[in-house]
């Protein structure tokens, strides 16, 4: 049997195909204690902590334990007192996030996403720890996912792993350094500049400043190959970020990808381009001394 935890809970049998569901996000909530638990637990233990608004609250643990071993299709499952299911029976993603043995593809989601059980606050101070240590087991996992594709040469699957610790924590300056960084080693410098005009406009809003080090993360190595593109169509690119960034609101990250613009406009020999990046930085720059004038 597999069980997921990550992301939308979900029940498999050996192939990986799905198993009828539990009835309520309770049993769900059960089954995730039960497994994640440190050590065996007792089922007052269980119901205290999950059903004390209820009536009989023993009961109602009896009645997800029941519902349980229908998903599982096993009635001899989660018998006794304390509850637990043998370690070897089950095949649990959560283990396999923190074994290192969960692939790639399926890292991301969040513990028991959806699920948000009533009235039991116990539980409630218990998953919101728990979906704290799966985050950041979750983006070490991906950052190191990333960094061994980088290394085996395949940079947009690094970029595409990078992406999603990336969007798992948006104000996590070393999630967002790393997926500029793969950007870059990828061939995407105007996608990179994009991404860093969004990053400064989200740590503004909250009031952070974004270090020095996310900003050169954006930047390409003079020396960097180009994936085959022509420098001027680089530079376009390069001249729609930059542009994109300050109507974004962020002046520096805009200024610098205009000026790479046109160090690549140069570089392909393109005056009619080089000349309209140059055109916009002054544009631009007067329009903001315009602004600061007021």
């Amino acid at each position: 049997m597999r069980v997921r935890l990550l992301g939308r809970p979900r029940i498999e049998d050996g192939t990986g195909q799905p198993r009828p569901k539990p009835r309520g996000q309770k049993s769900w909530a059960l089954l995730a204690r039960v497994l994640l638990a440190e050590r065996p637990l007792t089922r007052g233990e269980l119901a205290a902590e999950l059903f004390s608004e209820a009536e009989d609250p023993l009961a109602a643990l009896r009645w997800c334990l029941a519902d349980l071993r229908r998903c599982c299709e096993d009635p001899g499952l989660l018998r006794g007192d304390p509850v637990s299911l043998p370690a070897d029976s089950v095949w649990l993603d959560v283990r396999a996030l923190w074994d290192g043995t969960l692939p790639a593809s399926e890292i991301g989601g969040e513990l028991l996403a959806g699920a948000e059980p009533r009235n039991c606050p116990a539980f409630g101070t218990w998953l919101m720890l728990a979906r704290g240590r799966c985050a950041a087991r979750t983006l070490e996992e991906l950052r190191q996912a990333a960094l061994r594709l980088l290394a085996a040469g395949d940079t947009e699957a690094a970029a595409e792993v990078a992406g999603r610790a990336a969007a798992l924590e948006p104000l996590d300056e070393s999630a967002q350094e790393l997926f500029l960084r793969m950007l870059v080693a990828a061939g995407h410098p105007a996608r990179a500049a994009v991404h860093l005009a969004s990053c400064e406009a989200a740590f503004s809003r909250e009031g952070l400043v974004p270090s020095a080090a996310l900003r050169a993360a954006a930047r390409a190595p003079a020396a960097a190959p180009r994936a085959g593109l022509r420098a001027s169509v680089v530079a376009g690119s390069l001249l729609r970020a930059g542009t994109a960034a300050l109507d974004a609101g962020s002046a520096d990250a805009g200024v610098t990808t205009l000026r790479q613009a046109a160090e690549e406009a140069e570089r392909a020999g393109d005056p009619l381009l080089y000349a309209d990046v140059l055109r916009t930085l002054r544009l631009r720059a007067r329009a903001r001394g315009a602004r600061l004038r007021r």
